[in-house]
């Protein structure tokens, strides 16, 4: 009787000793995934700053935006549709050949590989890149004009120029 009973005592050990396993198991994987979590917004959050700092913008968008009320109504000139003006199509102006040429990857979404697709592309001031479109952009460096268009590089390189 004495065997059965360190047998079982045993395999009471065994299982509560697994069960403390895969307790810490579990503990570790949500931390794991906290710090995760933490992490990515950190990481995002920082980026989302320096991508304001490059726009010019000290607070969000919709902080600027206001609703309108009953008492403002709108007006003739407001309620009447644009005129249609078409723009001229910007120059490209090639810099001076003494001007040296800007650090691109200032611009949020240029890092080292676009940078030089830009040089290679004879595009090395924000000065120019300010002036092209995100098609042009993307012809002329093999770049999707997509990620172009949404990362606003030649808005931002318009912002770097100005100071």
């Amino acid at each position: 009787m004495r065997l059965r009973d360190d047998a079982a005592e045993e395999g009471r050990d065994v299982m509560a000793w697994g069960v403390l396993a895969v307790f810490f198991g579990f503990l570790g994987l949500l931390l794991g995934l906290v710090i995760g979590i933490l992490g990515a917004s950190i990481y995002f959050s920082d980026r989302l700053a320096r991508a304001r700092q490059a726009l010019g913008q000290a607070k969000p968008v919709s902080e600027g935006l206001a609703l309108p009320t009953e008492s403002a109504k709108p007006t003739a000139e407001a309620t009447a549709p644009p005129a249609e003006v078409e723009a001229p199509p910007p120059e490209v102006e090639a810099p001076p050949a003494e001007c040296p040429p800007d650090d691109l990857e200032r611009i949020v979404g240029i890092g080292q590989v676009f940078a030089r697709r830009l040089r290679e592309a004879g595009i090395t001031t924000f000065g120019q890149l300010a002036a092209m479109t995100a098609e042009e952009i993307g012809a002329a460096t093999d770049v999707d004009a997509g990620r172009i268009s949404h990362d606003n590089w030649p808005g931002q390189a318009a912002k770097l120029t100005a100071g």
